[in-house]
């Protein structure tokens, strides 16, 4: 868990999902429910420490959030963060109940050869957000729409090998849809399989 999480925030999103699946694959082979704490790599086994332990399923849940959703708050600057990696073969995604303070999001992806957009539904107005989508890996981005306006013609993104990541800062005004027109680009499907006893 911890290993997928320094993954996620070293932008090696393929190796943080493929080690965040390894340990949540884990959840029905021993105690129903939980997660192992320790397990024999060679075998496959429980190591004799309890597997009832919170912080066990707590670093299964961590990259998800933080690393696959992206989810995190920006106390300092009273921001709202929002760094989704979704592994490109996904083509929908949603998520919903996202706290920020007293307030909810719900959020909905869907992605098109050409375009992804993203739905955000919030219970609050006027609340700004750092939205830094990742798309594959040589993306050509065209133009950006925030609620059918077009907001950026082609902005700077941020290359990295395992994506483009487009940094925007955007405020969330109740329904808010951002759709991002792009071409080209190549990634990895990312490898996942199901841990089993030797």
């Amino acid at each position: 868990g911890w290993v997928s999480l320094a993954e996620f925030f070293s932008f090696r999103h393929t190796q943080g999902f493929i080690h965040t699946m390894n340990n949540l694959n884990n959840y029905k082979a021993f105690s129903l429910g939980y997660v192992e704490e320790v397990l024999n790599g060679e075998k496959h086994l429980p190591s004799g420490v309890c597997p009832h332990q919170c912080w066990s399923e707590t670093m299964v849940l961590m990259p998800i959030i933080e690393g696959i959703i992206g989810y995190g708050i920006e106390s300092k600057y009273d921001y709202f963060s929002f760094y989704p990696s979704f592994p490109f073969a996904w083509d929908s995604v949603e998520v919903r109940s996202i706290p920020n303070g007293n307030h909810l999001y719900n959020f909905r992806m869907i992605r098109e050869p050409e375009k992804t957009s993203y739905y955000f539904e919030s219970d609050s107005l006027f609340d700004p957000i750092h939205f830094w989508p990742m798309l594959l890996p040589g993306s050509s981005i065209r133009h950006v729409k925030v609620n059918g306006k077009k907001v950026f013609n082609r902005p700077a993104s941020i290359s990295l090998s395992q994506g483009e990541f487009l940094p925007n800062e955007i405020v969330i005004n109740g329904e808010t849809e951002i759709e991002i027109i792009h071409s080209g680009g190549i990634s990895l499907i990312p490898a996942t399989t199901k841990p089993a006893q030797n």
